[in-house]
């Protein structure tokens, strides 16, 4: 390799690195902002699936926010306030409306 090459080389991996770091940051702060967001629409009752959820990071380049709360059988409370037919849906209207200021986020942070 001559000079050039292994220079161009170096700045491309440089660039490779940093856009890598500047994604994970952006897909952290995407997952916070959604956390704080699915919190304050979650319906409250007794308050317990509102406090229940979480975010965790087991890939690079994925975020997972989960809600851990259930019902007495062991069903997802989320599923059933978004399915059921005496459910009241919220997580998908949710994730819609914010849609804009996720995209925002991303293109703020890359």
């Amino acid at each position: 390799m001559d000079g050039f090459e292994k220079q161009l080389n170096a700045v491309l991996k440089e660039i490779g690195i940093d856009t890598r770091e500047k994604t994970e940051k952006a897909l952290d702060d995407v997952a916070d902002f959604l956390l704080v967001e699915l919190k304050k629409a979650t319906p409250k009752d007794t308050g317990r699936t509102q406090d229940s959820w979480s975010r965790s990071t087991k890939y690079k380049g994925v975020r997972y926010i989960n809600n851990s709360a259930v019902n007495s059988n062991g069903v997802p409370i989320v599923n059933l306030l978004e399915y059921s037919s005496k459910g009241s849906p919220f997580l998908r209207r949710t994730v819609e409306r914010l849609t804009p200021q996720i995209i925002k986020i991303l293109k703020e942070e890359i």
